[in-house]
């Protein structure tokens, strides 16, 4: 769960961002079971717009916990990182995702396949939606925005909305298998994996 970063030429270490909240409990030192309060580590991607870093930490597969995303603010001064805000309301359930930013829209996706659209300076909630079963699971495919749309894996499915400040679902594209993968994008095709199947898909 700590960030480190590397001046890119010499490969120095520059700074170290630790994600865990102070005083979290090492769980290979712990005397007992204590999800909530361990140490916890990445999943999702670090995500980087502009000179802000947006990361979340998470537990494992089995066993997911309510950690917030954080917004870091990165100096290209050479300055320790800082953060900016954190977004953890009662309802957000944690991800394992990576975020995506469009503007000064960050969307991420809770585990429990609720996608969120957050103020990227102040981190408050725009919007949320749920785009599978409340029941199903989020694990694989990270939001990606592309021509001025957001794309959303949810369990079985991907979900289009405007990449927006507002609330607009365009659509969805439903697949027979778990977990399809993060989208990419090229001749006006999105591309992604689902199951053991490899899907092209007109946009």
């Amino acid at each position: 769960g700590v960030l480190y970063g590397f001046e890119p030429v010499s490969g120095k270490l520059k700074w170290s961002f630790d994600c865990n909240v102070p005083g979290a409990i090492d769980p290979f030192e712990a005397s007992a079971v204590d999800y909530e309060n361990e140490r916890h580590h990445f999943f999702g991607k670090p995500m980087v717009a502009g000179n802000v870093l947006y990361v979340a930490l998470n537990h494992d597969l089995e066993v997911p916990v309510k950690a917030p995303l954080r917004a870091i603010q990165l100096d290209a001064g050479g300055e320790k990182p800082k953060q900016l805000w954190e977004f953890g309301p009662p309802e957000f359930k944690g991800t394992y995702t990576a975020a995506a930013a469009h503007r000064d829209v960050v969307f991420v996706t809770a585990h429990d396949c609720v996608v969120y659209a957050i103020d990227a300076k102040t981190g408050e909630k725009l919007w949320d939606a749920q785009i599978d079963f409340a029941h199903d699971r989020s694990l694989s495919g990270d939001p990606v925005v592309h021509e001025e749309k957001l794309y959303v894996p949810g369990s079985m499915s991907v979900t289009v909305f405007e990449a927006a400040r507002e609330k607009k679902c365009l659509g969805r594209y439903e697949f027979e298998s778990w977990y399809p993968s993060t989208p990419h994008f090229s001749g006006g095709r999105m591309y992604m994996t689902a199951g053991d199947a490899v899907y092209a898909l007109e946009t």
